[in-house]
């Protein structure tokens, strides 16, 4: 509840950073703050708003949740107001708050952390990120101008791009792999059958919908909810049966 608080406080400041760049493109031109339906200075004050509940409410939980937060808001502040036009550092940004989501939520529920798991949660988030450069310099959507496509994107090399779509989901099999091979929850394994499948299906239909975001693309595509329902299971049925 805190970090939702938290990180809607960071979307809320992310969009009065981008409203002039999201009023020229096609489909961004229509939120809130870009369509003038919210002016800039309320976004901020409800950001504001919303980070100013969420870091005390963490707090009352434990004061390293609180600490983590507080890391991750700067992080998404410096990738709102500039961090996410410099091309390489962008996607690892975005990497690293996914992380920090991660580490959080154990050190909330005194859950120990694994460095095979960081890594593999890591790696996935980078082979988004790269997923939706990829995306943004291939092809821009009908009807939007080159002004939609960020000044960075054009600063990386295809075969970078496609490099990094192609190494991080084997970084983040292997790392899973080892994580669950090494888990003291022996059918734990099984799960890992599952992670390629949805790394897959994901370039598939990212690339077939270029437009849409990650949670968008995972919404919206039955397999891929499929796969996270078999996974969620497979890691259940796991845990129960020790």
């Amino acid at each position: 509840m805190a970090f939702t608080a938290v990180a809607a406080g960071t979307y809320c400041i992310n969009d009065v950073a981008d409203r002039d760049r999201d009023r020229l493109h096609l489909r961004n031109r229509m939120r809130p703050v870009a369509a003038g339906r919210i002016s800039a200075r309320a976004a901020l004050l409800v950001g504001v708003w919303w980070m100013s509940l969420g870091i005390p409410l963490a707090a009352a939980i434990d004061v390293r949740v609180a600490a983590l937060l507080v890391a991750y808001v700067a992080l998404m502040l410096g990738y709102s107001f500039g961090l996410k036009h410099v091309a390489g550092l962008d996607v690892m940004v975005v990497a690293g708050g996914f992380v920090l989501r991660f580490v959080t939520g154990a050190v909330a529920l005194a859950v120990p952390v694994s460095g095979w798991l960081l890594v593999s949660t890591a790696a996935a988030a980078v082979f988004v990120g790269a997923e939706k450069r990829r995306a943004a310099g291939s092809s821009l959507l009908e009807g939007d101008g080159p002004a939609v496509v960020r000044e960075m994107t054009a600063t990386y090399a295809p075969r970078a791009l496609a490099a990094l779509s192609l190494a991080a989901p084997c970084v983040t099999v292997l790392a899973y792999s080892a994580y669950a091979s090494a888990s003291a929850h022996s059918l734990l394994w099984l799960t890992a059958l599952v992670v390629p499948f949805g790394l897959v299906r994901y370039r598939c239909v990212a690339r077939r919908h270029p437009e849409r975001n990650a949670d968008q693309l995972i919404g919206r595509d039955a397999s891929l909810l499929a796969g996270a329902l078999a996974f969620t299971v497979g890691v259940l049925i796991a845990v129960s049966m020790g």
